[in-house]
């Protein structure tokens, strides 16, 4: 069995085996990847200083439906966005999806220095270490998190108010509204 979260397989089986609560974030994780896979990924890289990446998710009902967006821009112009569907999450794990997506698809883009924002609190003080992952379903989508955001020369993320954060709140809500997922607009 592959991990969905690209770590491995010894990690999922260490995990599911310790906490097997943590399955179904798992499962929740591999049918969300094999439902969003941006498909017009530029061969090279960006070739650009910075890029910004704007994520958000949500849920109706804690848990319940719920949907996540991203959106990544070079300084002013929209080069990429996506959302998805989620059948049953908790707000936060439909925020750390939208995270997780938007690191997935710079990296694919070969983007190296990226500023991250984001309006939930708890995600950006846990991918920042100043608050403890406590939450068993939380613990893989921020380890994967963390390993992603290794990958670029440059990556810092802050919090922002949910009012900067229109674009990515907008494209979970379309999620959430017409159950679907879609890669780039």
């Amino acid at each position: 069995m592959n991990s969905v979260l690209g770590l491995g397989k010894q990690f999922y089986t260490n995990v599911s085996n310790i906490i097997p609560e943590s399955t179904k974030i798992l499962d929740l994780t591999a049918s969300i990847n094999d439902k969003y896979h941006p498909t017009s990924i530029p061969s090279s890289s960006i070739d650009i200083d910075r890029c910004k990446l704007q994520f958000d998710g949500g849920s109706r009902g804690n848990p319940g439906i719920a949907g996540y967006g991203f959106v990544l821009l070079r300084g002013m112009e929209k080069i990429g966005e996506g959302y998805g569907y989620l059948d049953r999450a908790t707000n936060n794990e439909a925020e750390y999806m939208g995270l997780l997506s938007g690191l997935r698809y710079a990296q694919k883009l070969g983007i190296h220095n990226l500023d991250v924002e984001g309006d939930s609190l708890l995600v950006v003080k846990q991918m920042l270490g100043e608050y403890a992952v406590k939450a068993l379903n939380l613990k893989p989508l921020h380890h994967e998190a963390q390993v992603l955001s290794k990958h670029f020369q440059k990556f810092s993320i802050q919090y922002i108010p949910r009012n900067d954060n229109a674009l990515a709140d907008q494209l979970a809500n379309i999620a959430m509204d017409r159950r679907g997922s879609s890669g780039l607009s």
